[in-house]
């Protein structure tokens, strides 16, 4: 009777039920009544499961950054004139803050730019305040020594922009799947292409 629920069309339900019915020796309203309440039982199920679902507790978490982009944070703690080699070596706009990373390195650059990065601790103290970062917090108690800051920069930089180009040709490819206009697609593979 189980197998009958899973049937969706109503005519096909009917013969298999009338044909069951006839080798079973039964009547079909018997089974008809077997399958209602199978049905009713499936509908208490999926209920429950979604009350479940509704009221389980998530899991928090945590936020996964690109490892080129933790370093370079780590970089811009490191010393102001770090962070200043890290406003010489991005263009503008490359590090726009689109997450809460990106803003506490651009909170550090520009901190060593206007001559005030001796607040940068507390700069920084303040928008975690506003918005809690366990990463940043992570970074700004463990500080580490470089030996070489200039190449960890260029080495991080040169990454980003790497992770930037894949982001963006998954996106195009993505949009190249779903699109039906020949002249569209063609843009799509011309943009795809220009990407190194």
């Amino acid at each position: 009777v189980s197998l009958f629920a899973l049937l969706k069309n109503p005519i096909e339900l009917e013969t298999y039920i009338r044909q069951t019915a006839e080798k079973l020796g039964v009547t079909p309203e018997a089974i008809y009544s077997e399958l209602s309440g199978v049905r009713r039982r499936e509908e208490r199920k999926q209920e429950f499961a979604s009350r479940k679902d509704e009221t389980a507790v998530k899991p928090v978490t945590r936020r996964r950054y690109p490892a080129a982009l933790l370093t370079l944070l780590e970089l811009a703690l490191h010393s102001e004139n770090t962070a200043r080699f890290i406003a010489s070596e991005l263009e503008p706009g490359e590090l726009p803050d689109i997450n809460n990373v990106s803003r506490a390195i651009n909170i550090a650059v520009n901190s060593a730019l206007n001559g005030e990065y001796d607040q940068l601790d507390s700069q920084l103290n303040n928008f975690l305040a506003e918005t809690p970062e366990p990463e940043i917090s992570r970074l700004m108690v463990g500080r580490i020594q470089w030996n070489e800051p200039e190449k960890a920069v260029h080495d991080s930089i040169i990454e980003l922009r790497k992770l930037r180009i894949e982001n963006k040709k998954k996106k195009l490819f993505s949009a190249l799947a779903s699109e039906l206009d020949p002249a569209k697609r063609l843009e799509l593979l011309a943009e795809i292409s220009k990407l190194k």
